[in-house]
């Protein structure tokens, strides 16, 4: 079964440089026995960061909210019912536009979420 990947592995491997648009690409994929539940095959986003480290600190962040939603999707809480901050469920689950589907949410550039504030936000 599909498990959270561990930050340690190498950022690496999710953020790729897209020459044609000079820009940033993060994107993991979703193991096969859940994307029916999570409902893609992957996910993919572009960091606003321009420099390789601003990057791979916004790469991290992606990474820990995609394992957020892996761990939610195990345990069979996906998708999770409020409890999602606007600004990070927007990051993550909407198209350019930035309207939520879960909270119907407008995304706000400036504000920054951790996972872990999301967790006790469940609780």
């Amino acid at each position: 079964m599909a498990g959270r990947t561990a930050r340690s592995c190498g950022i690496e491997r999710y953020l790729h440089w897209r020459p044609e648009k000079g820009r940033w690409w993060f994107r993991r994929r979703v193991s096969g026995d859940l994307v029916a539940i999570i409902g893609k095959a992957e996910w993919r986003q572009t960091p606003a960061a321009r420099s390789r480290p601003e990057a791979e600190r916004e790469a991290m962040r992606l990474l820990d909210e995609t394992n957020w939603t892996i761990d939610l999707a195990l345990a069979g809480n996906w998708p999770p019912v409020g409890g999602l901050s606007s600004a990070t469920s927007s990051s993550l689950f909407c198209g350019r536009n930035g309207q939520n589907p879960y909270t119907s949410a407008v995304r706000r550039s400036s504000a920054r979420t951790t996972v872990d504030s999301l967790v006790y936000s469940i609780i």
